[in-house]
């Protein structure tokens, strides 16, 4: 009976570690082509989310990010693709974001061939490795 009840608490442990990290579908490693060289990073720490940007074969030093608003979304996609984008993290300046998008998602009338727009600089789409 003891042995029963080890096994299921260490099974809610299990359950519970595993679907806390998949809170957020931005958590990842992002590249410019599907099963390209990696581009950037997300990560999550102590509830702050965090970009890394590989260059010249290293990461860089975190950036923070924060959650887009509706506001953000609308400034660099138009007010027509706001209810296209599930989640998305900025930076305070707005250097750089990655969004979660849906497949009715539209970039100049063209729909996007990822889940996912990145801006640095100017969007375009990104592939999750």
């Amino acid at each position: 009976m003891k042995a029963k009840l080890l096994g299921w608490v260490f099974l809610t442990f299990l359950f519970l570690n595993c679907s806390a990290g998949a809170s957020n579908p931005l958590i990842g490693v992002y590249a410019s082509e599907p099963d390209g060289n990696p581009n950037f990073r997300i990560s999550q720490a102590d509830g702050q989310y965090w970009a890394e940007l590989f260059e010249d074969g290293k990461w860089s030093a975190p950036k923070k990010l924060e959650e887009s608003t509706d506001k953000d979304i609308a400034k660099f996609f138009g007010e027509d693709m706001v209810g296209h984008v599930d989640t998305g993290l900025i930076s305070k300046n707005a250097l750089f974001a990655v969004f979660k998008i849906d497949d009715e998602f539209k970039v100049a009338g063209d729909r996007v061939n990822s889940d996912y727009m990145a801006i640095m600089l100017f969007p375009f789409p990104v592939y999750k490795l």
